[in-house]
Order: structure tokens, then C-alpha cells, then sequence
């Protein structure tokens, strides 16, 4: 016998060491680590902006028991705990008798769990063992003993896990009925309280209506509903409505925490429009599901007035097969092609170019090491000599090297760093002259910065995310006219005709200035678009670098600016972009690449000019040294090829900067070769050291090439 006491004493303590070791006392249910740690954030007009509904807790949408509906309370007791208020944290008697019921069947139906138990399940969630479950109720016990009946229920209201990982019956109202929970019908507050006993069997509203019912004759049987709101029940037709799902903007939310002024805020006013939000999410998220052959899966959205600086949407979509880290693509630098381009022209026109200025298209190449890098538009068409408003509007590639290399690249570095771009770190000599091409990485959150300046006319303030944050008073980075010209170029449909062709996507119901950008390889395709009051942003891609399929700006991105503008528009009063009352309009004609004022005879064509000085004034050659040869490059090495006949082996000389329709001589070796009026000339390839020499009038150039 003594034997057996002392086992029974040492399994005695081992359990109650057992128990000791397992039990956690509960916290106060206001001090719930995680709870409170981040300030409430609203949209523009009060409502709840979600992080996303993955979180531990629901910690934006909560309410006080006190302003619950008492019949959803009520109703959540009768299914969950109906003696809540008569138990200290363990209904024993429901426990036995569950306890009964799944011995006899061999294996567990019936829980019996209290609501102080199912918020110790939520505090410290366990395995469902019968251990677990004892331990369960020595800490419930521990949960009544720290914190009043009131708080226990109010947790577990805000708190209870409902299908769709949403949380609480504020988050459950609103994602299944579209409503706030004080609006709710009886029907739809039964609903909610039979949905919380198995959320993922019950969240269809023909499944629920046998256990709404029951739930109903057990309310009327304790006069907690008349007969009449019996049978309005009964009566009823329960739907739900996900046409009003709340807005979810993780990534905005995250960012306008990071720009509060006031550390201690309990509560965030944001600048974002929960309509456009809406809009800009679903147009992004369809846009990536609906186009495979793009094998895309990346994009994001800004949508903000640059009148008010107000953020109104800011959208980050993810498509069906991205395994990455959810980044917010609005943050991720990535090149931005020919969206940089208008920048470049602004700086042209302030340096007293206008759009009526000539440049000429054609093939430029550039020293790289002994060899040389061709650069060609995008669709490897050239047009000649050309205005810079046709250059700029048919976003051609030619045009801006030579653009840059006039104005020179320090120069349209310092500006982008002025208008906000910060990531580009580097040294502009290191960015050359691709840096007009959109060879450096920004942000879509700075190309919108820069677009919004180029909307307010050349004066940039930073985009607000809270109303809280002051409105700047704004810096000028370019000239009034200047930039008004941008947009006046950005805006003409005739003039993109060469490249984009009339109609189509790029053209708005109202004047709206539009430019795109494609990155090498296709793997940023960007698309930017503003009016007298809204700019937009979009960019797609692959955030893994891989390149897309043929995706490029003027396609998806375009159609989702086109569309969120239209959105933006709805409700407002529709006006032109504003035109710089500094520019001066000029009837100009053009004949044989000269540009002349209207003599009263040819076609004319109206432009607008900074000043009344005489027309033209014209790009110079891709260095901006005027006159110069490009082909070869200085120093030049090229391979002969044994395997080929010497007849068929030739190299293209080429010059720049050159005046039209003038003709150029051509030496190689002091020889003269022959004269052109193009740019060109074919030599046959010998073996040795050469220097070719091309002069037009009073101006030559000189270069020396190796053939071995």
C-alpha cells in the first residue's frame, strides 16, 4: 500500500508540475501585446484603410459591446456561451456533459467551450487535446480573475475569427453584408452568430437558413425577439453583398505611417479616395490576370491632384504566379525608358529651342572602349530632319541623344536631382548619354513627383499622403512657358502620328498630356498621363527582372491610365491644360527642312516660341560639337575576314551635324573619295591604319580607324 501511495503522490506532483509548467496566465485584455501598436489610418472620408486581413489581431475595426446590437450579442450567447454570466470561466456542467456525449461516441463532436476559453485560444493557441483543454480552463479561470465580464465579451466580439480571415462582427458585417454592424437586419445578425461556430461550412446563406432558424426559436423562447420579428425572420431573404468590400491599401497605409508628423496620433486622415483606390486595385489586379501572353506579374498604380498634391489611389498588384515578397512596387527603382524624355525637352525649351526647332533622325553611334554602341528609335524607322515637337510627342530616341549632348548631360543630371530623384546615385558620367533614354533606376513614386511638376507648370511641391501634412509652398525647377510647352507637345495627338498613329488608347476625351517609357528587353513598361488637375502612374513588370513578352507602355499601362483618368473626371468641370500667357504664337511654315515665318503662301502651321528671335535654332550634332563623324569611332578597330572575299567586305562612314542639303567631300588617306548630300558613304575594306577626313563647306572632321 505504501508502494502505491508513493505513486500515486509522485503522479499527484508530476501532474500538478505538469500543469504548472503548461499554465499561461492571461494578460489584461487591454494590454494584449500587438494589440495597439499602430496609430488607426482613414481614407479622405473616414473609413477604415486596411494593412491587409492577415494580421494576429483586428486592431482597426473594433467597437465598444456597449454599441453593438443587443440581439447580435444576444444571439452570439445563445450559440457560443449561454451561461457566460453565471460561470467564473468553466461551464463544468456543459463540460460533463460533452465529456459524455464524445465518450460514447467513440470520438470528439462537442466541445463545450466557454467564450473566457476561446479567448484564451486566441491568446495562446494550442493543439485540440484534452489536455490542452484542461489547462484551458485553469486559464480561463485566470482571464475572469484579471479582467470583468464586459471586457471578456467585448474582446471576443472584436476579436472572433470569421471566414476570409476577417475578424470581429465589425469586419464580418462589412465583408458579408457590405453594411456596418449597427445596420444589420435580425436575419443578418443570426447569421453572423451561427457563421462563428465553423466560419469556412456556414459562410454560404443557403446552408444557414436550418440553423438560423433553430437560433431563432431559441430567442423567441426567452423573449429576446417578438413573434413579429419571428416571422420577419423567417420571411426573410438572406444575401450576401461583397459589392462593398472594404478597401484594402497595405502598402499606402505602411508609407503614410512613415510621414506622420506627430508620433503619438492615434488616428491617420488620409488623402486617398476609397473609389479610386477601389478602381485602380481592381483595373491592376485584372490587367495582370487577364494578360498570360505578357508572362507579366508585377504593377503598380499612382493616382494623385497635383492641385491639391493629394495622393487619391495608390495601387500594388501581384499576379497569379509571382512567388516573390510582397514589395511595393511604388518604392522599387527600376529604368524608365522614354518617360524621362519630357524632362530633357523642358530643359531644351527653357535653353531656347522650341518645338519648331530641327533635328535630324538618323542612325548615331557611340565610342564604346575600340568599338561603338548603335543607337535607333524603337521601331528602327528614322525620319530625317525633324521638329522637336514631332521628336518629343513620337518619344524617338535619336532626337534625345542629340538633345542631351547638346545641352550636355551634368547639366539634365542636376535637373532630375532637383525635381526629386534621389536613387539616381551614381556620377552623371557614369549614366552618359543613355541617361535621356531612361538608363538609370527611379521610383513610380518619383516619376509622379516629376510629372506632377510638369502639370503645375514647372513648380514642384511634395505629394501629400495625410491631410495633416502642410502643402508646400513649391519650388520652381522649370520656366513657366517651358514646361507649359511639355505639356502642349504631350498633349497633340497629330504630332505622335509617326510612331503611335491617330486614336487608339493614347488619346483622352479631354487635353490631356500623355508619354510612355519601355526599358530593355521589356522589362518595365510605364505610362504616364496628367490634365489641368489629375496625374497618373503606371508601371508593370516583373519585379524578379525578368523581361516580359513585347509588353510596352503604350498597351496595359496606357489603358489603365486612360480608364482611372476617366474615373478621376467623374463629377469634375473639364478644362484645357494651362498655357503659359509668355508664349508667343507664330504662324510658321516649313520648306525643304528650313523653317520660315508664314509668308502668306504656304501652308502654315501655328507654334508657340519663348521670344520673338529669329527662326530657327537647330540641334547640333550628338556631342554637340556641330559637324563630326560617328562612324567609325576614334581609334577604331575592325576585323578583316579572311573567309570572305574582298569585295564583299565594306564599312558605312557616317557624319553628323552636318546642314541640309549640302554636300560633303569625303578623303581617306589625303585621297579624295567622292562627294554626297547624304550623310553617308560606303568604303571597300582594306587592311591597315586610316584616317578619313569629311568636310561641308568651311567645316571638316577627322578620324583614325584600324583594319586588321
Amino acid at each position: 500500500m505504501r508502494r502505491v501511495s508513493w505513486i500515486a503522490a509522485g503522479l499527484t506532483a508530476a501532474f500538478i508540475l505538469a500543469t504548472a509548467f503548461s499554465v499561461r496566465i492571461p494578460p489584461r485584455l487591454d494590454r494584449v501585446p500587438g494589440l495597439s501598436t499602430r496609430p488607426l489610418v482613414q481614407d479622405r472620408f473616414r473609413g477604415v484603410l486596411r494593412y491587409s486581413f492577415v494580421d494576429d489581431w483586428n486592431i482597426d475595426q473594433t467597437i465598444a459591446v456597449s454599441d453593438m446590437p443587443p440581439l447580435l450579442v444576444t444571439a452570439i450567447l445563445q450559440e457560443e456561451d449561454r451561461e457566460f454570466f453565471h460561470h467564473h470561466g468553466v461551464d463544468w456542467k456543459a463540460r460533463l456533459s460533452a465529456l459524455w456525449l464524445n465518450l460514447r461516441r467513440g470520438k470528439v463532436t462537442r466541445g463545450a467551450s466557454t467564450l473566457d476559453e476561446q479567448v484564451v485560444r486566441m491568446l495562446h493557441p494550442r493543439p485540440r487535446t484534452y489536455w490542452n483543454k484542461w489547462v484551458e480552463g485553469l486559464e480561463a479561470f485566470g482571464l475572469e480573475a484579471r479582467n470583468s465580464k464586459s471586457e471578456i465579451i467585448q474582446f471576443y466580439l472584436n476579436q472572433v475569427p470569421f471566414a476570409d480571415k476577417r475578424r470581429g462582427v465589425v469586419q464580418g458585417a462589412r465583408h458579408f453584408f457590405g453594411r456596418d454592424v449597427k445596420t444589420l437586419t435580425a436575419q443578418e445578425m443570426l447569421s453572423l452568430a451561427i457563421m462563428i461556430k465553423s466560419p469556412a461550412r456556414l459562410n454560404d446563406p443557403a446552408a444557414q437558413i436550418p440553423h438560423i432558424e433553430k437560433l431563432a426559436d431559441r430567442l423567441r423562447a426567452i423573449d429576446a425577439i417578438n413573434d413579429w420579428e419571428r416571422e420577419d425572420i423567417r420571411n426573410a431573404h438572406l444575401q450576401f453583398d461583397a459589392s462593398r468590400l472594404e478597401v484594402e491599401a497595405p502598402h499606402f497605409v505602411a508609407f503614410a505611417e512613415s510621414h506622420r508628423n506627430d508620433p503619438t496620433a492615434a488616428t491617420l486622415i488620409s488623402t486617398l479616395d476609397p473609389g479610386l483606390q477601389a478602381e485602380a486595385q481592381r483595373l491592376l489586379d485584372e490587367s495582370l490576370r487577364t494578360n498570360p501572353q505578357h508572362e507579366l506579374e508585377n504593377g503598380a498604380v499612382i493616382v494623385a491632384d497635383h492641385q491639391t498634391d493629394e495622393i487619391l489611389a495608390w495601387a500594388v498588384g501581384r499576379g497569379p504566379k509571382d512567388q516573390g515578397t510582397s514589395f511595393d512596387a511604388v518604392l522599387v527603382p527600376r529604368q524608365p525608358g522614354s518617360s524621362l524624355k519630357p524632362f530633357l525637352y523642358t530643359l531644351a525649351f527653357e535653353s531656347g529651342f522650341s518645338p519648331a526647332s530641327l533635328v535630324e533622325d538618323a542612325p548615331v553611334a557611340e565610342a564604346v572602349g575600340a568599338g561603338m554602341h548603335q543607337y535607333r528609335n524603337y521601331s528602327r524607322t528614322h525620319y530625317g530632319w525633324i521638329s522637336l515637337r514631332e521628336a518629343l510627342a513620337n518619344s524617338l530616341n535619336i532626337p534625345a541623344i542629340r538633345l542631351i549632348s547638346e545641352l550636355g548631360i551634368d547639366r539634365f543630371y542636376e535637373r532630375l536631382k532637383s525635381l526629386g530623384f534621389t536613387t539616381l546615385t551614381h556620377p552623371a558620367s557614369f549614366y552618359g548619354d543613355g541617361l535621356a533614354l531612361g538608363n538609370g533606376e527611379v521610383p513610380l513614386w518619383e516619376m509622379v513627383n516629376a510629372y506632377a511638376t510638369l502639370a503645375r507648370n514647372g513648380v514642384s511641391r511634395p505629394l501629400r499622403v495625410l491631410k495633416s501634412e502642410p502643402v508646400g509652398a513649391g519650388t520652381r525647377i522649370f520656366s513657366e512657358p517651358a514646361a507649359s510647352l511639355t505639356g502642349q507637345v504631350l498633349s497633340d495627338p497629330n504630332a505622335r502620328r509617326l510612331e503611335f498613329g491617330r486614336g487608339g488608347s493614347m488619346e483622352f476625351p479631354l487635353q490631356t498630356a500623355v508619354k510612355t517609357g519601355t526599358s530593355n528587353d521589356f522589362r518595365d513598361a510605364w505610362a504616364f498621363a496628367y490634365n489641368y488637375k489629375f496625374v497618373i502612374g503606371v508601371w508593370m513588370g516583373n519585379l524578379n527582372d525578368r523581361p516580359t513578352r513585347g509588353l510596352t507602355g503604350s498597351t496595359v499601362p496606357m489603358l489603365i491610365a486612360r480608364a482611372l483618368m476617366n474615373q478621376a473626371m467623374i463629377g469634375q468641370n473639364p478644362q484645357p491644360l494651362a498655357l503659359s500667357s509668355k508664349l508667343i504664337p507664330r504662324k510658321i511654315c516649313r520648306v525643304e527642312n528650313q523653317i520660315y515665318d508664314y509668308d502668306g503662301v504656304c501652308a502654315p502651321k501655328m507654334e508657340y516660341f519663348l521670344n520673338n528671335d529669329p527662326l530657327p535654332k537647330m540641334v547640333a550634332g550628338a556631342d554637340g560639337r556641330g559637324f563630326r563623324i560617328t562612324k567609325p569611332t576614334p581609334n577604331m578597330n575592325m576585323a578583316w575576314d579572311p573567309r570572305l572575299p574582298p569585295q564583299a567586305q565594306a564599312f558605312t562612314f557616317e557624319v553628323d551635324g552636318q546642314a541640309p542639303n549640302e554636300p560633303i567631300q569625303w578623303f581617306v588617306n589625303g585621297r579624295f573619295l567622292r562627294e554626297t548630300r547624304e550623310n553617308k558613304l560606303e568604303w571597300p575594306l582594306a587592311k591597315g591604319s586610316f584616317q578619313i577626313r569629311a568636310k561641308q563647306g568651311a567645316r571638316e572632321a577627322v578620324r583614325t580607324f584600324f583594319v586588321r
